[in-house]
């Protein structure tokens, strides 16, 4: 039996990275979006790499925000 044909749309992609950049699983994205996680990982791996990012710069700049309150408190 043929393969289905998985196609990807601009909604699709902007919904992964929005995903990723949240933390989500790409094993829960897949189930989200309904294919298999390798199928995500193969048609959308530019969108988890960009979603990871944000996600990493949220932390690291709510990091920051926090020590900085914490250095300005006392003045």
């Amino acid at each position: 039996m043929a393969r289905k044909i998985f196609l990807v749309t601009d909604e699709m992609r902007e919904r992964v990275r929005s995903l990723a950049a949240r933390g989500v699983r790409h094993e829960d994205i897949a189930a989200i979006i309904d294919c298999d996680a390798k199928t995500v990982r193969k048609h959308f791996r530019d969108e988890l790499d960009r979603g990871m990012a944000e996600a990493n710069s949220n932390v690291t700049g709510a990091r920051a925000g926090e020590g900085f309150g914490k250095a300005n408190s006392g003045l």
